[in-house]
């Protein structure tokens, strides 16, 4: 049985999604830039695998590409035991949220200096900007029950650790479709993040000259777009990150479980 320690040399996740089209987006990154399909046919070569993930001609994956299934650890919910109840209220034009702060009673922070935030929404128009601020030790939580929509010539932005900055969606339903949907575009900024939302379908439009995220996404659904400047970039340490931020459940080293055999996956590579 595999040691619980940090996947950086055993290929985590940087795109995990039920159902992937890849379009012409790009997943960059030697170590982590991975594609996981959980509902795509283990059982195929790679080219076979990218033509299941609608990878087209224009798109890049500098990782591998994966299909089977995968225990997927539970999303993070928004702690109970406080008597600080945020208001769960939109985020709906240019704001900044600070780490440490209640940003108007949205949030609380806890012993452990991590600030959780409450957001029934995000929606960006204009030149509308959310900037987070995490600072040098703090981290911000992001529990989302609505939409997500950042495009056109809007931002947002984080520059500190992409586990720094979390957004957390709801757990996945029984229901045949997506109960929330994400869009990410905007003008030339980079967000680091890790964005897990298991019951919603994220699309990434592009518009930025550098990678538009920085980090990871897990979702339920991810549609690319034919834009061939849609990327995201998985850092070297995105695994080792992910283990000492989130614990262990989030330890997902596909090449070292898929090889070894354990019972937790379900997965083969064939065809590198």
């Amino acid at each position: 049985m595999p040691v619980n320690t940090p996947s950086d040399q055993s290929g985590f996740p940087g795109l995990l999604a039920e159902k992937i089209v890849l379009g012409n987006n790009d997943i960059f990154g030697d170590v982590n830039g991975n594609v996981l399909c959980t509902e795509c046919n283990p059982y195929q070569t790679r080219d076979a695998l990218a033509a299941q993930m609608g990878l087209q001609n224009n798109g890049t994956v500098e990782g591998n590409l994966f299909g089977g299934k995968i225990a997927i650890p539970p999303v993070p919910q928004f702690p109970q035991n406080t008597s600080n109840a945020p208001n769960n209220t939109a985020i709906s034009g240019t704001e900044t949220l600070q780490a440490g702060a209640s940003n108007g009673g949205r949030c609380f922070t806890d012993s452990q200096n991590i600030t959780h935030c409450k957001v029934s929404s995000i929606s960006l128009s204009g030149n509308e900007t959310l900037t987070i601020n995490t600072g040098a030790s703090g981290s911000i939580r992001l529990y989302v029950d609505g939409d997500i929509n950042i495009s056109g010539n809007t931002s947002m932005i984080h520059n500190g650790k992409p586990t720094s900055f979390g957004i957390f969606g709801r757990p996945r339903s029984t229901g045949l479709s997506c109960s929330q949907k994400v869009t990410v575009g905007g003008r030339g900024s980079t967000v680091n993040l890790f964005l897990f939302m298991p019951d919603a379908c994220v699309g990434i439009n592009g518009g930025s000259g550098t990678p538009d995220i920085q980090g990871s996404v897990w979702a339920r659904e991810y549609a690319g777009s034919n834009s061939n400047n849609a990327d995201i970039r998985v850092p070297d340490n995105m695994g080792s990150l992910t283990f000492t931020t989130y614990g262990s459940g989030f330890d997902l080293g596909i090449r070292e479980f898929a090889t070894l055999g354990t019972n937790r996956w379900n997965l083969i590579q064939l065809g590198q």
